[in-house]
C-alpha cells in the first residue's frame, strides 16, 4: 500500500498479511522476549540456560520468569497473531 508520504504503517503491513490468508504450519521455539538483546541475545541467553553454573544463570531465570520455556511453540497461538 503506497501512502502519499511513501512509507508503509506497521497496520498497514498486517492488514496486507491478512487480506492473503497467511498461516503458519510449523514452527520451533519461543520468540526472544522483549529487550534480550535481539536475535543474537536471545542465542546469548538460551547459551546461558543450558549452564546453571554461569555467573547469569539466575538473574536470567529471575527476568524470564518460571514459566518461560524456549523450546514452546504453539501453531494456533501464532496464527491468532496472525
Amino acid at each position: 500500500m503506497k501512502h502519499d508520504n511513501n512509507y508503509l504503517s506497521d497496520s498497514d503491513c498486517l492488514k496486507g498479511l491478512q487480506a492473503k490468508g497467511l498461516e503458519a504450519v510449523v514452527g520451533e521455539m519461543k520468540c526472544p522476549p522483549e529487550d534480550c538483546g535481539g536475535v543474537w541475545g536471545y542465542a546469548e541467553m538460551l547459551e546461558i540456560l543450558k549452564q546453571p553454573d554461569h555467573e547469569e544463570y539466575e538473574s536470567n531465570l529471575e527476568w524470564l520468569g518460571d514459566e518461560f520455556d524456549p523450546e514452546y511453540f504453539n501453531k494456533d497461538e501464532v496464527n491468532k497473531w496472525l
